[in-house]
């Protein structure tokens, strides 16, 4: 099977078969698109957020595991090459992530002194705290993932949630090795 796991995979038909393929964007993932030849390639699934994208060994249909900062992992198989639903697999509908409280951070983008782009999510802690408000950075060793993505990771990272509720605001950066 064809497989899709980067930052925004595409869904492509080149002569009789279909490939993914990724545009470049570290933070989101808006959705994979099909076309034909050098038309402009249109959607075939909805949702903005992180999608996965595992295409059937014919080409008929595909398997998208997806997610976003506000929604929790889904698995749905689609057709191809209209795109509709044949069926939800998985639906996270566990009643406990209410009690969490889980709040998706602010995604962002920002210039370095080089001038590289980068991409970041800054988590706020409850308007109960008073300003100015302590920073946290949340680094970690990269440069092989990116943690700045549109998906249920970024918001269910237990421990920037828990430094923003009990006050501070935590800053994650991709480094400037993913571009």
């Amino acid at each position: 099977p064809a497989r899709a796991t980067c930052e925004e995979p595409r869904c492509v038909m080149v002569g009789k078969g279909w490939h993914t393929k990724t545009k470049k964007s570290y933070a989101f993932s808006p959705l994979p698109a099909a076309g034909t030849g050098c038309e402009q390639p249109r959607r075939v699934t909805a949702g903005n957020g992180w999608h996965d994208v595992t295409l059937s060994c014919d080409f008929k249909m595909f398997v998208d595991v997806f997610c976003s900062a506000s929604e929790p992992y889904s698995v749905s198989l689609y057709s191809l090459p209209s795109g509709s639903l044949l069926s939800k697999i998985f639906q996270n509908a566990d009643p406990r992530l209410s009690l969490l409280d889980l709040k998706p951070p602010e995604m962002f983008g920002f210039k370095n002194r080089e001038g590289v782009e980068l991409q970041a999510a800054l988590y706020h802690p409850p308007a109960r705290f008073p300003r100015p408000r302590p920073l946290v950075v949340s680094c970690y060793g990269g440069p092989d993932i990116q943690i700045v993505t549109d998906s249920w990771g970024l918001t269910a990272a237990m421990r920037e949630q828990y430094l923003a509720q009990e006050g501070y605001l935590v800053l994650r950066v991709d480094n400037r090795g993913l571009n």
